[in-house]
């Protein structure tokens, strides 16, 4: 059912489930034996820190070298968490927000939600109800010229040097107007990491009314290849 013909928003992040920089690591001091048997010897250690994303690591040992990288497994994700920076903004009526990534680092998802507990400029809220620009640095959101209004603007920062989302077309976002059931689907062979759809309304009349935002206001389930949003 439409619940005051206003916005709907579902975000997902989509992704397959499964330069060198130059840093100054922190010492590796602890190797760990974990087994020895006969004339072997099994060693481990943690990958080294640092200020800056290590995107490579190359173990050298008695004349025999191997390099590490970042580009794949869980390394790269973990890069992604450690060295991703959180932005988000809030303010109510006429404010502005406009928010920055830190140095070297780039959008690697946001999104902007304007609401309104009153039918005012449903227009404007519609239009600035959308995703912030992949791979862009800064992302903004104005007041819609009325009182009682309240706007949320978050997104995730990633460092150039450790990118786990690295397309455009990874982030997935559609929205309606509340008659029609929206839904975002991810491409071929990916699924959502990360999700949520969001329904707001000027008319809450009803229990009726009042399940529908229940049941659109959720998170994505992880691992699906689409999230829906009901009318």
């Amino acid at each position: 059912m439409a619940v005051g013909a206003y916005a709907t928003l579902v975000v997902v992040v989509a992704s397959v489930l499964s330069s060198v920089v130059v840093a100054e690591p922190e010492p590796i001091t602890n190797i760990i034996r974990t087994c020895a048997s006969g004339g072997a010897v099994k060693a481990a250690l943690e990958w080294p820190l640092s200020k800056l994303p290590l995107q490579e690591i190359e173990i050298a040992f008695d004349g025999f070298e191997q390099t590490f990288t970042t580009e794949s497994g869980p390394r790269r994700f973990k890069n992604f968490l450690r060295y991703g920076h959180a932005v988000h903004c809030q303010t109510r009526d006429h404010n502005h927000c406009h928010e920055t990534c830190p140095e070297n680092m780039k959008i690697a998802f946001g999104f902007k939600i304007a609401f309104n507990g009153h039918n005012h400029n449903r227009q404007c809220r519609w239009d600035k109800t959308t995703a912030c620009p992949f791979n862009g640095q800064n992302c903004n959101i104005d007041g819609c010229g009325h009182s009682n209004g309240h706007d949320l603007l978050y997104m995730l920062c990633q460092h150039d040097n450790a990118r786990w989302i690295t397309r455009g077309e990874q982030i997935v976002h559609e929205k309606g107007d509340g008659s029609k059931t929206v839904t975002a689907t991810c491409r071929a062979g990916e699924q959502i990491a990360f999700g949520f759809s969001v329904h707001n309304s000027d008319h809450r009349v009803s229990s009726e009314h009042q399940k529908c935002l229940e049941a659109n206001n959720k998170a994505c389930p992880i691992g699906a290849t689409s999230c829906t949003a009901q009318a």
